[in-house]
């Protein structure tokens, strides 16, 4: 947990967040899945769940009485699907990730995975974080793409094989019509929902404008095109 760069959530907007935090080895520790449930005006009206996949956790823990730890970016996701709750009827979010090992610097991944030089312990932590990648899938009724471009020091092909992963896990429950990227605000991004790499857009790395239905995913080998 050393270096997470922690906030709070905003109780007025969060009633619940529910996580395991997992230790892995010397101080890596991991979150598969973060759930959180909304305030919401009426409970029975707001039903649905959205889910966001994006790259990695940074802060966020379970609130607790004694405990609350959050983080910027799972704060502005909140925030963001609580201004979009009465056109949405969402009362919850989950929060997964392509890659389970908390992290506050992307470009610092590659690194902290290498921690793990147990190779089946490693193989153990990607099949755990997809298990529960595919557990929020399967309850999902929108599904929100922002893992981003790859982080520096990190090979592409091992980050699109854990993209392939959540293609084929939409695929497998028939929740490809469900996906949506987020749409950037900033007036410097001239495509506003994918990356020049034509990945979609981190929502922690920008203004957030609107979700926007993407209309195709497919994979060409392991790479997940997206059309918008």
């Amino acid at each position: 947990m050393v270096g997470r760069m922690a906030k709070k959530y905003d109780t007025s907007i969060v009633k619940r967040a529910i996580c395991t935090v997992t230790p892995i080895t010397g101080n890596l520790d991991a979150r598969y899945l973060l759930q959180v449930e909304l305030h919401t005006p009426a409970q029975s009206e707001f039903e649905k769940t959205l889910t966001y996949v994006m790259m990695n956790p940074s802060a966020a823990e379970e609130l607790t009485l004694q405990k609350n730890i959050s983080d910027e970016t799972v704060n502005k996701v909140i925030a963001f699907a609580h201004d979009h709750q009465k056109v949405m009827k969402v009362g919850k979010v989950n929060i997964v990730n392509l890659f389970g090992i908390y992290e506050p610097q992307s470009k610092s991944l590659q690194k902290s995975l290498n921690q793990i030089q147990n190779k089946a312990q490693y193989m153990s932590l990607l099949r755990a974080n997809r298990a529960k990648v595919e557990d929020a899938i399967i309850e999902s009724d929108y599904i929100v793409l922002g893992w981003g471009n790859v982080p520096a020091g990190m090979a592409a092909d091992t980050h699109n094989l854990e993209v392939a992963e959540v293609y084929r896990a939409m695929n497998k429950h028939s929740k490809l019509d469900q996906a949506y990227v987020i749409k950037s605000a900033a007036p410097h991004h001239r495509n506003n929902v994918l990356t020049v790499k034509k990945r979609p857009r981190h929502p922690g790395r920008m203004p957030l404008a609107a979700y926007i239905k993407c209309k195709e995913l497919s994979l060409n080998g392991t790479f997940l095109k997206i059309s918008v």
